[in-house]
């Protein structure tokens, strides 16, 4: 697995957080530890216990790590025979993702086995028997696209799929795209949403509107395209009306009414024909069954997707008192460069009197043309469309661990439209 010599800022700060929050070891915690460990000995002629504690709360890194480890297990099997155990609490944030995971390992699903043997790990965090789960899989380079999706639906979950898109109205073997707007009251664990009024709620970098990706979606709609507005809360606003027929406001109008949410989440967005969404945890529950996305809104400047049919486009920066807008050499070299900004950064960027402005409805529906035509063999790129990709690459730092380059690809048309800020 990773060391923190190959982990991303975000991941970083994820380990920091868990190691310093760890408490000291009370007397029940010595014992139990001492029991699992003298377990793992009497087990050890059999193969070796691993564990691994889920993120079964949180939905990127549930979805994304879980499937970056089964991958990683693909791609470099263990040498010798493992007994691996995952372990879940009670209320996993999508049921049919931890279903489809049993598939693949044995799971436990227990608050009380997870809580003791979090106490465990916190208090033995470098024992072998540990399996880090800490990874999104973003940057792994051919360990998370060679070994291609892991999990799978049976025969009887896809034809309950299709029968919910004949449902939602997506004719048999038509083409639907799924799209996703981070507002205020978004949270990767939907049983924790964020007060709308706190920081994170009114000033997350994330954050966007809904009403800027209308225009992107007229435009497929119109093309016989099916669109659905995906999430896993009430939205802040439903989508207006008089919109094109084949637009569907699921997440705000269909999904309340669904005795099976989860499932249903799961099977849209695990076929659309692509995703448009943001750097929020829930566009990996396309991304790890292999669905292109198409990233709008995006910062830090390291954002690059995770395959080479994603697109990104980013969110540019201005001075407030000025208007003027920033090059992205000059952000990045200010630390906006990665997958994450901490509070304190973004209050410094705001006492320094930069703001982040959203995507033009332009600039996304761009985005999705260029998505949907690359996919159909359409695009038709000019001259210096190459030219201005690897100038922007240059400037940015994301790159593959295993040195295989930047996984994405900047959206044509953003990059044409701002080439001075490169």
């Amino acid at each position: 697995m990773p060391t923190s010599s190959d982990k991303t800022r975000k991941e970083l700060i994820w380990e920091r957080q868990e190691r310093a929050e760890r408490p000291a070891a009370s007397a029940c915690t010595r014992i139990s530890a001492a029991l699992l460990f003298g377990l793992a000995g009497l087990l050890r002629p059999f193969g070796r216990l691993r564990i691994g504690i889920l993120h079964h709360q949180t939905m990127g890194r549930f979805y994304g790590n879980t499937e970056y480890f089964l991958r990683l297990r693909k791609f470099s099997p263990s040498r010798g025979r493992e007994i691996v155990r995952l372990v879940a609490g009670d209320r996993p944030v999508n049921s049919q993702i931890l279903k489809m995971i049993r598939r693949r390992v044995k799971v436990i699903s227990s608050n009380r086995i997870r809580r003791l043997l979090e106490d465990i790990r916190n208090f033995t965090p470098d024992h072998f028997i540990w399996i880090d789960l800490g990874c999104t899989g973003w940057l792994r380079g051919a360990e998370w696209s060679q070994p291609g999706p892991q999990l799978s639906f049976t025969s009887e979950e896809h034809e309950r799929g299709q029968a919910l898109l004949r449902e939602l109205g997506v004719p048999e073997g038509g083409a639907y795209v799924c799209i996703f707007a981070k507002d205020r009251g978004y949270s990767d664990n939907p049983d924790t949403p964020p007060d709308p009024d706190s920081y994170w709620g009114t000033k997350d970098f994330r954050n966007c509107d809904i009403k800027g990706y209308i225009a992107a979606a007229e435009y497929l709609a119109e093309r016989g395209i099916r669109v659905l507005r995906m999430g896993v809360h009430t939205p802040a606003e439903l989508l207006p009306a008089g919109l094109h027929p084949n637009i569907v406001d699921y997440t705000g109008v269909v999904r309340p009414t669904l005795s099976d949410p989860d499932f249903a989440d799961t099977y849209l967005q695990a076929t659309c024909k692509f995703f448009v969404g943001t750097g929020s945890g829930i566009y990996i529950l396309s991304s790890m069954f292999g669905v292109p996305v198409a990233y709008a809104n995006m910062l830090p400047y390291g954002e690059c997707g995770r395959m080479p049919h994603d697109i990104v486009i980013f969110k540019n920066s201005r001075y407030k008192r000025s208007g003027e807008l920033i090059p992205y050499r000059h952000m990045i070299a200010r630390g906006v460069d990665s997958d994450w900004l901490t509070l304190d950064e973004l209050e410094k960027l705001d006492a320094d009197g930069v703001e982040f402005l959203e995507n033009t409805p332009d600039e996304i529906l761009a985005l999705v043309r260029e998505m949907n035509e690359r996919l159909d063999g359409e695009w038709q790129p000019e001259s210096d469309d190459d030219m201005l990709q690897s100038r922007f690459i240059e400037i940015s730092p994301a790159r593959h661990f295993d040195g295989s380059g930047f996984p994405g690809r900047v959206g044509a048309l953003f990059l044409r439209d701002h080439r001075e800020l490169i």
